[in-house]
């Protein structure tokens, strides 16, 4: 019998991970419509654009390079999953990291119930988009602090909603 110690094991999750996204990523992703725009519209010096997810690193960023889209998010916002971290916390970690750098005012654009959970657990704003498998009526059911159909057509709405929640990071 083999050991592998648990960071082995995480080294090589995060290897098949990446593996695995590079060779289906091409095919099955796709961008959807006013994604690059929203995140352009939102580049500003007033707000930090992060990444809070379950995903993997390595499966992150292919997921970024793949879309494009990786130069609107500031590096040391972003945070991915570690081997076996739940969702919360991830967020925990992010939200420690982000105080720790004297911001506060996080929103959290999701799309789906967990990520509204998530941002009520770390008192945080949250924007839902119905982007995803859940609709705007079954993510409305969740009580979000906005709640949005897309991005395509919503950044005045989100910017509004911003500026009165006075977000330091999104």
């Amino acid at each position: 019998k083999y050991s592998v110690k648990e960071n082995e094991l995480e080294i090589i999750i995060e290897k098949l991970d990446a593996l695995s996204e590079l060779s289906d990523n091409k095919s099955s992703f796709v961008t959807l419509p006013g994604v690059s725009n929203f995140l352009k519209s939102f580049t500003s010096k007033f707000w930090i654009q992060g990444i809070l997810t379950g995903n993997t690193s390595n499966r992150t960023f292919a997921k970024l390079q793949h879309a494009s889209i990786a130069n609107y998010f500031n590096q040391d916002y972003i945070f991915c999953c570690k081997f076996n971290e739940k969702r919360i916390d991830i967020a925990q970690r992010a939200k420690k990291y982000i105080v720790s750098q004297r911001l506060k005012n996080i929103v959290i654009v999701g799309d789906t119930p967990y990520d509204i959970e998530v941002a009520r657990e770390i008192n945080a704003k949250v924007i839902s988009v119905a982007t995803g498998k859940f609709s705007k009526n079954d993510l409305e059911t969740h009580n979000p602090d906005l709640s949005i159909r897309n991005l395509k057509f919503s950044s005045k709405k989100v910017y509004k909603f911003l500026e009165m929640a006075e977000a330091t990071i999104l």
